[in-house]
């Protein structure tokens, strides 16, 4: 063996054995780094034990929530042939213009030929006794579907779907009351669909909080609905206001934080002592290594040592399969990563509260902001910190549903004070500022900003009411989409976040000529 041949395998042994030497002091420096913070946390009050976060069982929160998966499966097992009617509730024509669905003498059917409400009430009569037991039900202030967090990403949570799909049929249960002109009726399903919002609010999953945020977004539509009808009275006004102030999102979604983090804290747990998990994870996730093709080159000099071996690691990792890229993972990337896990929630954790704390969103965000950490998926580190990139929800998506519910729920309260201000004065107040105290307890704020809720009244006698949205920039109460955008019918992203007002006749009109057109269309060809 020549001179140059054995400084060579020198070094490539050298460093082969440095990178092992390395492997085990940062496995432990992984440890003790993750440990500590930790210790940290914990000295600073915050729980990473599931059961420290479990809220108090109650067999009747227990029993209720399971008879309300009852009557929801008999919605969809009994009753008419075809699926539910579901009226459009504040179906946009324009920006910030939308029709009122219960005022109209058909029910549209996106394009196709539209519905009768006849039909619709043969339904909701068909199920009357799962209807009304649901609303029994929904009298509950908790529902409790006693879940196992130690299941992490085992559990199962198919009452979700039941829960939204009794949402809908209150839904439309109350349009067709508003239909009918039953507003006690109406009044009493509205009640009982915020309460569904309401009802499982201490459900510690994030996927349960964005499902009553769906739910209070379909409450939110109807009950817009409900405003455009005459004839109720202030208690009835008052009692649905009350009902709509009660629904809390922030600090729901701060808990469901929380359980997410010490659900995680299990999981890496478990896959760093089951190989199957690991296994399945790692299959799951796609992760795969990134080797290099071909016949590597020997090094010809002492310098190109260290470019040999990154490739000769990264070609074995490849080589290895899953197998060595699991094992990489658990002795020496497990604990970096998963204290890169407990950071990103943490600084999650903080902007919830902050929230909270704020009573507003107050600036725009950005998904570096909420979600507390970039990855890099480069070669190696693709396998560093992919238990933190499975585990870690969304925090940017999270955190834009709660501000833009909890500015819903703000501008459909203020609404219904002004509602009834206008029935008891005979119009809408100058300002906001007179609703203060005998129809809202303290000033309406916009929770975009942190500043007073726009509102102007129009010479023709109606207002506008809106937020400034996301960016937080006032453009005097504009529904248009910005530029950026360049088609949605949801209210929200406009330029400002405004609350609709009823469409026009003519505006109804065309409308009603583009969906005749629309559901021509098929019998044409």
């Amino acid at each position: 063996m020549s001179k140059r041949s054995r400084r060579v395998l020198f070094a490539i042994t050298l460093l082969i054995g440095s990178a092992a030497s390395f492997a085990a002091f940062e496995n432990l420096r992984g440890k003790r780094a993750v440990q500590a913070y930790k210790t940290a946390l914990i000295a600073k009050g915050e729980k990473l034990k599931i059961e420290e976060l479990v809220t108090p069982f109650s067999d009747e929160s227990n029993q209720t929530a399971n008879r309300l998966v009852q009557a929801a499966w008999q919605l969809s097992q009994r009753g008419l042939a075809t699926s539910l009617i579901q009226p459009s509730a504040m179906r946009f024509v324009a920006p910030g213009k939308a029709i009122a669905g219960w005022t109209q003498p058909m029910i549209s059917n996106n394009g196709r030929p539209p519905n009768r409400w006849e039909d619709l009430a043969a339904q909701l009569d068909d199920q009357r006794e799962a209807l009304a037991q649901i609303r029994d039900d929904l009298k509950s202030l908790r529902l409790d579907w006693r879940l196992n967090y130690h299941q992490g990403f085992d559990l199962l949570l198919p009452h979700l779907a039941r829960t939204k799909q009794i949402a809908y049929w209150l839904s439309a249960a109350t349009l067709n009351d508003l239909h009918t002109r039953d507003l006690n009726s109406a009044s009493a399903n509205l009640q009982a669909l915020l309460s569904l919002a309401n009802g499982f609010r201490d459900e510690r999953t994030m996927v349960s909080q964005l499902v009553r945020i769906s739910i209070a977004a379909i409450a939110f539509a109807a009950t817009w609905e409900a405003l455009q009808a005459d004839g109720w009275t202030d208690a009835q006004l008052a009692g649905l206001q009350k009902g709509w102030e009660a629904v809390e999102f922030i600090r729901a979604m701060e808990r469901s934080m929380e359980m997410g983090r010490a659900t995680g804290l299990v999981m890496f747990e478990r896959f760093r002592h089951s190989d199957t998990e690991l296994r399945q994870m790692f299959s799951g996730m796609g992760t795969g290594a990134a080797g290099s093709s071909g016949t590597l080159s020997a090094p010809n000099s002492v310098e190109d040592v260290p470019e040999f071996v990154g490739a000769l690691f990264k070609k074995s990792l490849a080589a290895t399969g899953s197998f060595g890229r699991e094992n990489l993972w658990r002795w020496l990337w497990s604990n970096r990563d998963e204290l890169q896990f407990c950071q990103a929630y943490q600084a999650m954790l903080e902007r919830m509260r902050q929230l909270a704390v704020q009573g507003c969103f107050a600036g725009p965000y950005s998904r570096e902001d909420n979600d507390g950490v970039m990855f890099d998926w480069e070669g190696a580190l693709r396998q560093r910190y992919f238990m933190s990139a499975a585990l870690l929800p969304g925090g940017s998506r999270c955190f834009g549903k709660v501000c833009r519910i909890e500015t819903q729920r703000v501008l459909v309260v203020t609404a219904i004070a002004l509602k009834r201000y206008q029935l008891r004065h005979g119009k809408p107040p100058e300002n906001l500022s007179a609703l203060v105290p005998g129809f809202l307890a303290r000033p309406a704020k916009d929770f975009m900003d942190g500043k007073a809720l726009r509102y102007r009244l129009n010479s023709d006698g109606t207002f506008v009411l809106y937020s400034v949205g996301e960016d937080g920039k006032d453009d005097d109460g504009d529904p248009r989409l910005p530029s950026s955008r360049s088609y949605s019918r949801y209210f929200a992203d406009g330029l400002d976040i405004v609350w609709p007002v009823s469409a026009s006749r003519k505006e109804m009109t065309e409308e009603e000529a583009k969906e005749n057109t629309s559901s021509q269309k098929p019998s044409d060809k």
